[in-house]
């Protein structure tokens, strides 16, 4: 698919847009690495999705630009630091060549306010964390599912493949978010960064 032709699949229904995904997912032999390595329960996201598909728009190599692989999971019985340390740990194993960032999304709230000088609720799912994420367009995990990609996506994928950097306001700072999106668009200048207000 040419790079015009995914930007146009920002308007085409979601079924459509996650079959797209699943195909230039699929071409980032890197994170297809990390996926089969994955239990059911564990999910990736984020900037790594963002840049993979904005890879594929601007004609680069998929991990281009990739800063980290993020990976989000729930347990609500296990909220150890230790356990998602151990989770983080089995995953570095594989040898990537990226930082691993884990989250256990059930134990947030825990830590949240001392790092971010906010306190939030606990979730109660992945998908309630991911509604939190900076952008509207990174706002999505997926996981493999024997040999399907599931996909959580709580605003769908129309940024992602319009590459809009628009502020998803639910818990990010303007600072933070202005960073970013100065980050992301020099290196995927044909992004739309909007404003924050």
């Amino acid at each position: 698919m040419s790079a015009l032709n995914l930007r146009e699949v920002a308007d085409r229904p979601i079924g459509e847009q996650i079959r797209v995904l699943e195909e230039v997912v699929r071409e980032n032999t890197v994170m297809m690495r990390l996926l089969e390595s994955l239990e059911p329960g564990h999910w990736t996201g984020a900037g790594a999705i963002l840049g993979t598909v904005w890879n594929a728009i601007h004609g680069n190599e998929p991990s281009a630009h990739l800063k980290d692989f993020d990976i989000v999971y729930f347990d609500s019985e296990d909220l150890s630091a230790k356990s998602q340390q151990q989770v983080k740990a089995d995953i570095e194993q594989l040898d990537l060549g990226f930082p691993i960032d884990v989250v256990n999304a059930a134990r947030v709230h825990l830590w949240y306010e001392d790092e971010f000088g906010k306190a939030i609720e606990p979730f109660s799912n992945v998908a309630e964390s991911v509604a939190t994420w900076p952008t509207f367009a990174a706002s999505v995990v997926v996981r493999l599912d024997g040999d399907r990609l599931d996909v959580i996506a709580p605003y769908g994928l129309h940024d992602l493949f319009a590459m809009w950097i628009r502020p998803n306001k639910t818990l990010i700072s303007r600072e933070v978010f202005e960073a970013k999106a100065a980050r992301w668009s020099s290196c995927w200048p044909e992004a739309t960064v909007w404003p924050w207000n």
